[in-house]
């Protein structure tokens, strides 16, 4: 996970004190299933994975047919194709295509760039051999983020938007949404989604392993939501060395919405810390009540080390 401080920019509310954060998550969303692999070869610009067709998890794809499939619609292109080797390492590509060739084969395209690593000349991890039994699955990067979903211009929201549905205030309304992002960060046309109407925060605060007694004995520390610590772990780890993502063990998520309609005229402090009760609309519009969600997330331990 990822946690963007202070973005964007249009949801930053210094009226009512608020500054959301934007999340970004990566993981199996569009398939719970692992693939068997039969063989990977890099032919002309990209590698061409050949999954085994007669298995369970291909059987509950629905065969694999390219017509609308659970297989075809989880392999989008932009996506990443996961590999695991026989050491247990992983290897990464990013998803060009998917189709099922003339001879019946399962084959995920990926492009020639990030290179797939293959096991030669005494190298530690990659693809062994033609990668026979490795295991594949797809993994999606999903943005959560408070923005103002009126300018997206899009046809099926425009009914939110339209003079006869909206209440005072309703020029600035925000709203979580959730996006999907390619290999490269940008967004999957048509992947974006309304999560929660009048939104106003979204924050985060974390569980981590700070540091190690011993090798199998953990320190553990919980951030508050709002304390800098927690950016400290969950930051872009492109070009980076520095501990951070994989310590975290767990993530407390807090989201506040605000009614549709002002119904007071005063505000009510909120504790500090604490969640606010009150959204004020502005110019005069007067105080809308607001509702805090919290969730305690905990993230399991998947890469086979001892604490």
């Amino acid at each position: 996970m990822r946690l963007v401080r202070n973005a964007p920019a249009e949801a930053q509310d210094s009226t009512n004190g608020l500054a959301p954060d934007q999340l970004i998550v990566s993981g199996s969303y569009a398939s719970a299933e692992t693939f068997p692999v039969r063989t990977v070869v890099l032919e002309g610009s990209g590698y061409q994975v050949y999954l085994q067709a007669n298995t369970g998890a291909v059987a509950r794809s629905n065969n694999g047919s390219a017509d609308g499939a659970t297989w075809a619609r989880s392999s989008k292109a932009g996506r990443m194709l996961r590999i695991l080797d026989s050491t247990g390492r992983y290897e990464f590509g990013w998803i060009e295509g998917y189709a099922v060739n003339a001879q019946g084969q399962m084959v995920v395209s990926l492009k020639q760039s990030p290179a797939i690593a293959f096991r030669k000349d005494g190298g530690s991890c990659g693809i062994e051999g033609l990668g026979v039994g490795m295991q594949a699955n797809v993994v999606s990067f999903i943005r959560y983020e408070i923005r103002n979903l009126k300018n997206a211009n899009l046809a099926r929201y425009q009914p939110l938007y339209d003079p006869g549905a909206t209440a005072p205030g309703d020029e600035t309304r925000l709203e979580l949404v959730r996006v999907e992002l390619d290999a490269e960060g940008k967004e999957m046309d048509d992947s974006l989604e309304l999560v929660s109407e009048y939104a106003v925060d979204l924050r985060f605060g974390l569980t981590v392993v700070t540091s190690f007694r011993t090798p199998s004995d953990p320190e553990i520390a919980s951030f508050p939501i709002g304390d800098s610590k927690n950016y400290d772990y969950a930051f872009d780890v492109t070009g980076q060395t520095a501990t951070g993502p994989e310590r975290i063990r767990a993530v407390r998520a807090r989201l506040v919405v605000r009614s549709r309609e002002a119904d007071r005229v005063q505000n009510i402090p909120p504790p500090t810390p604490g969640n606010i009760f009150r959204y004020g609309i502005g110019a005069d519009g007067g105080y809308a009540r607001a509702r805090t969600l919290t969730a305690d997330v905990q993230l399991p331990n998947l890469s086979g080390v001892t604490w």
